[in-house]
């Protein structure tokens, strides 16, 4: 089937995928789970084995597969040049990319279509995520727990995502005339080529939010190889080219007459913050420290006392058992001191956010 063969559906699905067939024969089945039917879907095998592709969409099931288009990539250029071809192959009013190991609930289409419909001007609008971790068990993709991807969030603007991407793929639809305002995906991008895109589209346009839970973003923490998310996989490339990004944009500002003034102002308040944080953490730690201390004398000189008035093995008994409790509350103390104090993972929450770290444990 050819994309010509296609006749102009509402919307287009673009589905990126590379050797992992089963994750995508659970797409298909999503997909084909619409109750909005006015649809086609590309496949963007991107270098993967193309037997394997084409036998899983040869067994779609009839509604889906007759509306599938299969692209057949020779060699790998990276997640947005598979979403620019795809998007290019279709012919649609809105545009949406469902990678092959994410999830929709089946009235996705129906409700974001609809939203879109009654709000001409708008140009994009997310759903509400879900995080959906999975473990691969008995060779099945089995959910293990969930929860939501920002919560309590009112809505989706060029601040939000100044800090952090708070939206992905699976929960995103759009016009496919934005692409004529802001471009496609930045192809030079291997990793957050979405988050660049939605800046690039916030900057000029309000983002709509459909406050339904409609949309399951997959992640299988601990899994190797080919059934891994890029996100968890590739982490430290994503906090590469998140500074990448940044400094890209900072050097246009500039090249274009911006000062540096207002960039070194903002980092010398940064700066100021992360200097209040760890003065304070560093009171309030020595103020937990000395009430740990101050516990186990008391129950040092509580176990002392009991101990006068029992016989020599019971005596060894409680010696043992405080040996155990001091230990413990040595661990504690130091525990204290490194990762329960709040103001210590304030601290570092505001690194992983503004100095590029993710190693908050």
């Amino acid at each position: 089937m050819t994309p010509a063969a296609i006749a102009a559906p509402r919307v287009a699905i673009v589905v990126r995928t590379k050797d992992r067939p089963q994750l995508l024969r659970r797409a298909l089945l999503n997909i084909d789970e619409q109750t909005f039917p006015d649809y086609s879907v590309v496949v963007v095998n991107d270098a993967g084995d193309p037997a394997a592709v084409d036998a899983v969409v040869a067994a779609a099931p009839p509604q889906t597969r007759d509306r599938t288009t299969v692209l057949h990539r020779a060699e790998s250029t990276g997640m947005e040049a598979a979403a620019n071809a795809g998007l290019r192959a279709s012919s649609s009013e809105f545009c949406c990319i469902h990678d092959d190991d994410d999830l929709w609930e089946p009235r996705f289409l129906e409700r974001t279509v609809a939203f879109l419909d009654a709000r001409p001007q708008t140009e994009m609008v997310v759903v509400r995520i879900f995080i959906r971790y999975e473990e691969v068990i008995d060779g099945e993709y089995v959910e293990t727990g969930r929860q939501e991807f920002w919560t309590d969030l009112p809505a989706i603007t060029v601040q939000h995502l100044l800090i952090t991407n708070r939206m992905v793929p699976i929960g995103v639809i759009y016009r496919r005339r934005l692409h004529d305002d802001v471009g496609f995906y930045d192809e030079s991008l291997p990793v957050v080529g979405d988050w660049e895109f939605n800046l690039r589209v916030a900057a000029r346009h309000e983002i709509g939010i459909l406050d339904e839970a409609l949309a399951l973003w997959c992640q299988r923490p601990g899994v190797t190889g080919a059934s891994a998310n890029s996100v968890l996989a590739a982490q430290q490339l994503h906090e590469q080219y998140d500074l990448k990004v940044r400094a890209d944009a900072i050097r246009e500002d500039l090249v274009a007459g911006g000062s540096m003034g207002p960039y070194l102002y903002q980092a010398y308040l940064m700066q100021e913050v992360f200097r209040h944080v760890d003065l304070w953490g560093e009171r309030l730690t020595h103020q937990l420290v000395q009430q740990v201390d101050a516990q186990g004398e008391r129950l040092e000189q509580e176990i002392n006392r009991r101990a006068d008035g029992l016989g020599h093995e019971q005596s060894e008994l409680f010696g043992r058992a405080f040996d155990q409790m001091h230990g413990r509350l040595d661990r504690l103390e130091r525990l204290l001191a490194n990762r329960t104090n709040p103001l210590y993972l304030a601290k570092r929450g505001f690194d992983k956010v503004f100095r590029g770290r993710t190693d908050v444990e």
